[in-house]
């Protein structure tokens, strides 16, 4: 998956045995008692755990200066990463941000960003937030705060959310670098409540077919979805492709009451149990919104946990069509539990199983890298026993769930994409040309599928301005793959249409040419 976390383990297992080296040395310290040891903790009574005094006699004694919170952080997740994959702690500024997610909001000033060239370019603006209302928009590249230059001084992802977040009411002074413009712009920003939308888009495919993206599982995931379909059959959906496609999971209640917007009632949902924990069974309910009617689930190796749940529902009732690639295969439930100082331990309490009795988890027993290895399994790894759906299909078990069609992973963005990306400056090319097509685009087409339905009236246009900004090197690469050139400007037309009409846009540009997406509507005419 993430190759951050692929990697983790080089460094885990020699700091772990690090840990307990010290731990083992610091038995003998606490018989032996020096002089040296302070008086308090000399004098500190039952329940002092012996990391704790670890980590102050370092603090104490240590030759140089150490960030104590740091170094226990990294024990606290040593050893919790000997239970599983899934177990964290998470430190006071990592649960906030997770609380954030799963409660679906946090307060700032609206805007979607990323750092290109050491500078802040915004990707998208919230429709309705405050950053819209006051004027700023894609492609404005954000070079002070509150007088203060960003720009060029090596600044991270997570010093610009500190600087733009704040309590809602407050205000914050942005400058705002636009292509075309000589001066910087000054804008005067009133925070305010952003909800953080689980529904990336929703919108008619074609005259039947509504399509929906799902990004997460939060406490607001189930009221967008109904609002999706609603919205949908209003427009005349009668047949629905639900996207979890690197949709990684969340709060197993948004499953639960997702999937029931989709089956009968008192079908069976899923089952959670544990060693500690009693099984729990859920149910669907009379209330679902899209009961009977034509439905594809797209998945592939990033959809994990409750979308896993989702799809294996609907699989196993045999409801609908699961389609694209085996799923990543996290069976396991995590308990959020508070610690001190903000901190929290999600810690695995519990495996799920689908109405089926299927537990879709994947072996982690060959350690973190294998486990998180970027790799479509096809063939059935683990438990082989067969598993039966409602109209007695054979289903399988350990190691995600197997889609009903399989969809051939294409080069995501292909690798000349990459090539060009790697030699620098793509995501600012496509900013400027943002700039450049907006005030005519926008005028002219309403949405990106007006836009993209008359694509013969620009398509040369976009070459030509594309090739003209690509630098010495990227025309190198350019003009070695002759074969890869369509599929990358079909990736620019995508990005242009995200920054020009949203999510929205860029979903209906790019699912036009889908494989995925293709295979879905085959299934359901």
């Amino acid at each position: 998956m993430n190759s951050g976390r692929s990697s983790s383990s080089k460094f885990l297992l020699p700091l772990l045995f690090s840990v307990f080296l010290v731990l083992g040395i610091l038995i003998g310290i606490i018989f032996s008692k020096p002089h040296w040891i302070s008086k308090s903790l000399q004098t500190e009574g039952a329940g002092y755990s012996e990391l704790d005094y670890l980590l102050q006699l370092i603090e104490e004694n240590y030759v140089d200066s150490v960030d104590i919170e740091d170094l226990k952080s990294k024990a606290y997740q040593a050893f919790l990463t000997e239970l599983d994959p899934h177990s964290t702690y998470l430190p006071p500024i990592d649960n906030s941000a997770l609380e954030e997610e799963i409660a679906g909001e946090f307060e700032g000033i609206g805007v979607q960003f990323e750092i290109v060239r050491d500078t802040v370019m915004v990707d998208a603006v919230l429709p309705g937030g405050p950053s819209e209302k006051v004027g700023i928009m894609a492609g404005d590249r954000i070079v002070e705060v509150d007088g203060v230059s960003i720009a060029g001084v090596g600044i991270e992802s997570q010093d610009v959310v500190k600087e733009l977040r704040g309590e809602a009411g407050s205000t914050v002074k942005v400058g705002i670098k636009r292509p075309g413009s000589s001066t910087i712009l000054i804008f005067k920003i009133k925070r305010d409540k952003i909800p953080l939308n689980t529904v990336d888009a929703a919108y008619m495919y074609d005259a039947k077919t509504g399509f929906i993206k799902l990004s997460r599982f939060s406490e607001t995931s189930s009221k967008e979805i109904e609002e999706a379909i609603l919205k949908l059959e209003e427009k005349g959906m009668t047949r629905l492709i639900l996207d979890l496609r690197g949709n990684p999971g969340g709060l197993l209640s948004a499953a639960i009451e997702i999937a029931d917007e989709f089956l009968k009632n008192e079908e069976l949902i899923v089952y959670t149990q544990g060693l500690k924990r009693e099984k729990e069974e859920y149910f669907s309910t009379n209330q679902g919104n899209f009961e009977g009617k034509p439905l594809c689930i797209l998945v592939d190796r990033y959809s994990a946990s409750a979308s896993e749940i989702v799809a294996g529902a609907v699989q196993d009732h045999d409801r609908g069509w699961i389609v694209g690639e085996r799923t990543f295969g996290k069976g396991l439930v995590q308990e959020p539990m508070p610690l001190a100082n903000g901190a929290a331990l999600t810690l695995t309490v519990a495996r799920y199983f689908t109405p089926a009795g299927r537990c879709i988890q994947r072996s982690y027993e060959q350690g973190t890298d294998a486990y998180y290895a970027e790799s479509v399994i096809i063939e059935i790894k683990g438990d082989t026993t067969p598993y039966y759906t409602d109209a007695g299909r054979i289903v399988f078990g350990g190691g995600g769930i197997l889609p009903d069609i399989l969809v051939k992973e294409e080069l995501e963005p292909s690798e000349l994409f990459l090539d060009l990306y790697s030699t620098g400056n793509i995501q600012e090319i496509i900013f400027n040309m943002t700039q450049q097509f907006r005030a005519k685009w926008i005028k002219k087409y309403p949405s990106a599928l007006d836009w993209i339905s008359e694509k013969k009236a620009w398509e040369n246009e976009i070459k030509a301005e594309w090739l003209k900004a690509l630098n010495s090197a990227q025309k190198e690469a350019w003009n070695g793959q002759p074969k890869s050139q369509p599929i990358v400007l079909q990736r620019v037309e995508e990005l242009l249409a995200r920054n020009l009409w949203g999510m929205v846009g860029y979903y209906q540009v790019a699912n036009q040419t889908d494989p995925w997406i293709n295979a879905s509507i085959r299934a359901l005419k």
